[in-house]
């Protein structure tokens, strides 16, 4: 305890702090007179479609996690959107690892998984998030502006994305008839361990039905193509260009970026990495600027309307019902 707070709420806190006032006191040092006025200029169809397709983007994920929810499991379709909604608004809005931890937490109490289900299931969406991620990087590789460290850093990388999905369809399929749900936790410590690894493995329901993988990791792909036509609607609507190198590189950027969380909210850096990219590729420097606010802000708002509203309902239901969740069992 510190000053009254648990000392992980301290540090918390005092690391909310400490990066605000680096964030304000950086911004104080760049001109946005010219990026503002920029955003003014912006063109509402685009604004409107770029918008668009973030919600379309919700729903495929939540089509995705049906798919990585346990097979026993029992729950509407309802409840997968708007757990999708808060599961990315937590991971966009919380720091470090903080958001994944909340949308375990949220999905253990209201939907009575056990931990390992909901580890598991997390575990598959950052599977095909992987694969997705590795299609972009093949497709980037082909792009005659791509920086040569780059294009050896992609070489490396997809080996290994190889490798870890190799060892992870073994798993699921040596665990696949392994019925945790039902068998007895061990007390000794070793053995415990052991127990909720097979849990996990067997649970990588993705990775071990040949039918349905194809189609999570189709899903992935789509997810990674609408995040590249909402920064190219964008960029069209600031009179940017119609080049599909710059988003592609950029949604690159930012999945390498956002995998170290470094900020709140990730405030910074969606803007900086968007900035980045694009004035390496020659774009106006105000003009990127203005691009890597306003695709934050667009990827943010329709996660923060739809997941507040989920959390507001599913708590005044709670409250209503204090004794009715849903079963899985």
């Amino acid at each position: 305890m510190i000053f009254g707070f648990p000392l992980r709420r301290f540090f918390f806190v005092l690391y909310f702090l400490l990066f605000l006032s680096l964030f304000v006191y950086a911004i104080r040092l760049i001109d946005l007179a010219e990026p503002l006025a920029l955003l003014r200029t912006v063109r509402l169809p685009f604004l409107f479609a770029s918008f668009g397709m973030m919600v379309f983007l919700i729903f495929i994920k939540a089509v995705q996690w049906k798919f990585f929810f346990p097979s026993f499991s029992v729950v509407s379709f309802g409840f997968i959107l708007g757990f999708s909604a808060v599961r990315l608004l937590g991971v966009h809005l919380l720091p470090f690892w903080s958001g994944e931890a909340f949308s375990i937490y949220f999905l253990g109490r209201r939907a009575e998984f056990s931990k390992m289900n909901v580890l598991s299931a997390a575990t598959q969406d950052h599977i095909a998030e992987g694969f997705s991620v590795g299609i972009l990087f093949v497709i980037v590789s082909f792009s005659p502006i791509l920086p040569h460290p780059m294009r050896q850093a992609i070489h490396v990388a997809l080996p290994a994305l190889l490798v870890l999905f190799s060892g992870l369809f073994f798993l699921a399929r040596f665990y696949s008839s392994f019925e945790g749900h039902r068998a007895e936790v061990p007390k000794s410590f070793l053995k415990k361990m052991v127990y909720y690894f097979s849990v996990w493995a067997n649970q990588l329901n993705v990775m071990k039905n040949f039918k349905t993988t194809p189609v999570t990791f189709l899903l992935a792909v789509l997810v990674k193509g609408v995040e590249v036509m909402v920064l190219h609607l964008l960029q069209k609507g600031l009179g940017m260009g119609d080049s599909w190198w710059a988003p592609l590189l950029g949604i690159v950027g930012l999945n390498l970026s956002l995998a170290f969380p470094v900020a709140p909210a990730q405030l910074g850096v969606f803007e900086a990495t968007v900035f980045g990219i694009y004035s390496f590729l020659g774009f106006e420097t105000d003009a990127s600027i203005s691009l890597g606010g306003l695709y934050h802000l667009i990827y943010l708002l329709p996660l923060v309307l739809a997941g507040g509203v989920f959390l507001i309902f599913s708590r005044l239901r709670q409250k209503e019902h204090p004794h009715e969740l849903q079963k899985n069992t």
